[in-house]
C-alpha cells in the first residue's frame, strides 16, 4: 500500500519539478527577448536622433542650396577678400605646386604667408583643390555647419545631457543668429571658429579629467 501511494507522489513531485523549471527557462528567455528588444529599440531611438541631428541642421542651409547668388554674389567679405585670396593661392598651387609667399591682389602687393587670415595654413580649405570657387564654399559651410553641430552634441553628452536633450542643443548652437549673420555677411573666418569652439572645449575638458597623453 505505501509503495503505491509514494509512487504517485513521485509522479507529482517529478512533475512539479519539470514546469518549475519550465518557468524558469521561460521567465530567463522572456527577459533576454525583453531586453534584446530594448537594444533594438534604443539603436532605432539613435537612429532616428541621428537623422534629426543632421535634417535639422541642413534646415538652416536650405537657402544656400536654393538660391546660392543670395550669398556668393552680393558683394559681401566673402566675394571681396576671402574669395580672391582663395582662388589665387588655389591657382598658384596647381600651377607651380608651391605655397604663395606673397599676395600681389592688394596694396600694392603684401605677404600672404604671414597673413593670419590666409587659406593655405588651414588644413580644410583643401576643398578648393576640388572644386571650383562657388561649390567650394557651398561645400565648405554645408561641412563646417554640420562639424559644428556634431562637436556642440559630443559636448553636450561629455556633460551629461540625454541624448534628445544633446541634440536640441546642438541644433539651437547652429541656429543662433552669430553664426547665421557670420554666413550672409560671408565672415568665413568666423564660421571656422564656430565650427571648433565646442571641440577645443572638449577636449579642453578631456586634458582635466584624464591623464592620458593622447590629449
Amino acid at each position: 500500500m505505501e509503495k503505491l501511494i509514494a509512487c504517485p507522489l513521485c509522479e507529482v513531485s517529478k512533475k512539479l519539478v519539470v514546469i518549475k523549471n519550465v518557468a524558469k527557462t521561460a521567465k530567463r528567455d522572456t527577459f533576454i527577448l525583453g531586453h534584446f528588444g530594448v537594444s533594438i529599440l534604443q539603436v532605432k531611438i539613435n537612429k532616428y536622433q541621428v537623422f534629426v541631428l543632421i535634417a535639422g541642421t541642413l534646415l538652416i542651409l536650405i537657402p544656400l542650396f536654393t538660391r546660392p547668388d543670395l550669398l556668393l554674389s552680393r558683394g559681401n567679405d566673402l566675394q571681396e577678400f576671402f574669395w580672391p585670396i582663395i582662388e589665387y593661392s588655389r591657382d598658384y598651387i596647381l600651377k607651380f605646386r608651391s605655397i604663395p609667399l606673397w599676395n600681389p591682389l592688394w596694396f600694392g602687393g603684401m605677404p600672404l604667408i604671414a597673413d593670419p587670415q590666409a587659406p593655405i595654413w588651414y588644413p580644410l580649405n583643401v576643398i578648393f583643390l576640388f572644386f571650383d570657387m562657388k561649390t567650394g564654399f557651398i561645400v565648405g559651410i554645408t561641412l563646417h555647419v554640420l562639424l559644428a553641430s556634431v562637436f556642440m552634441y559630443k559636448l553636450a553628452r561629455k556633460l551629461s545631457f540625454t541624448t534628445s536633450a544633446s541634440v536640441v542643443v546642438a541644433l539651437s548652437y547652429v541656429y543662433l543668429p552669430r553664426l547665421s549673420a557670420s554666413i550672409e555677411a560671408g565672415h568665413w573666418g568666423l564660421i571656422l571658429l564656430w565650427t571648433w569652439i565646442p571641440f577645443y572645449i572638449l577636449q579642453v575638458i578631456n586634458v582635466k579629467n584624464t591623464s592620458d597623453k593622447k590629449y
